[in-house]
């Protein structure tokens, strides 16, 4: 660390004033520097921080989203649109895993929209995230629609998302309620 101004030896040939003001200059100067580096490490170190963070939840909405569409495709593949919700529930829940990680429970599944008719234009959510995923710009959750025959997963706001994931929890609910 740096000697306060009056543990340092003087010069001999200036006067008392004007050696103190000068040792005292480069004392604070010393000082404001070393403040300055540790105040810029510490705000580089939560700039880090916080950009890992956001590039984690960025990959991990990206994997969820990748995952519900290969459980999309699978379920188109055996025709669970035509399934009863209790067979498509069960089915649904024992599809082989994603390469992701993602299992089928991550998600719900909205069971009336499964076997409703769809035009071209119109896109119906079949299945959401139970769980909303956090981006910089805010948090959201994936939601699988079917427009037309085409299966595409979206991001959604939390607000609309999390009214389609208690749409389908209670769905799921008053399905279980029902045997």
């Amino acid at each position: 660390m740096i000697d306060p101004p009056s543990s340092r030896p003087r010069l001999q040939d200036r006067d008392e004033r004007s050696s103190l003001d000068v040792e005292q200059a480069r004392y604070l100067r010393r000082r404001v520097q070393f403040w300055r580096s540790v105040a810029g490490a510490l705000l580089l170190g939560i700039v880090l921080v916080i950009v890992v963070v956001a590039e984690r939840q960025s990959t991990l909405g990206s994997r969820c989203r990748v995952a519900l569409e290969h459980y999309g495709r699978i379920a188109a593949q055996l025709r669970l649109e035509e399934a009863e919700p209790a067979t498509l529930r069960l089915r649904w829940q024992y599809l082989d895993p994603a390469p992701q990680g993602f299992l089928p429970a991550h998600y719900q599944i909205l069971f009336n929209n499964w076997t409703a008719a769809t035009q071209d234009a119109e896109a119906i959510p079949l299945a959401v995230c139970s769980e909303p995923h956090g981006t910089l710009t805010g948090t959201g959750r994936n939601v699988l629609f079917r427009q037309g025959q085409r299966l595409e997963a979206r991001w959604v706001d939390e607000g609309p998302g999390s009214e389609l994931a208690l749409h389908g929890a209670a769905a799921e609910r008053s399905l279980l309620a029902d045997r």
